[in-house]
């Protein structure tokens, strides 16, 4: 009976870690977009990258991506980015220096990696 109380002990902190893991994994906040809008992609899935010219303009676009939406700011040559994901010549990336998360046309980014196409919903 000492051997099963063990066994026992041993293994309920193990299945509630596992079980608190998954539960991170499948339960996340709902993210709710209007039709036609553009999927937030997490950073955690990110590629490093660059920006290749000197003021370049980071876009806010509720709608996907496109050169009249609002400024947030400008990147200079060198700004390390995160390039979440692109379509229509446009990266979404995070901009770590600056803590914004916009849209920067593909002519003046380079990536390290091969960037998903954005998912709409």
């Amino acid at each position: 009976m000492k051997i099963s109380i063990r066994i026992v002990l041993v293994f309920i902190p193990v299945i509630a870690v596992c079980a608190l893991l998954i539960g991170m994994a499948v339960l996340r906040p709902a993210q709710t977009h209007a039709a036609g809008t553009v999927a937030h992609v997490t950073h955690a899935v990110a590629i490093p990258g660059k920006i290749t010219d000197s003021a370049v303009n980071l876009y806010q676009c509720d709608n996907g991506p496109q050169s009249n939406c609002s400024v947030l700011t400008q990147l200079n040559e060198g700004d390390a980015v995160q390039v979440e994901c692109q379509m229509s010549g446009w990266s979404k990336v995070y901009a770590p220096d600056y803590g914004d998360t916009g849209w920067v046309s593909n002519n003046y980014i380079s990536a390290t990696g091969r960037v998903p196409t954005c998912a709409k919903q």
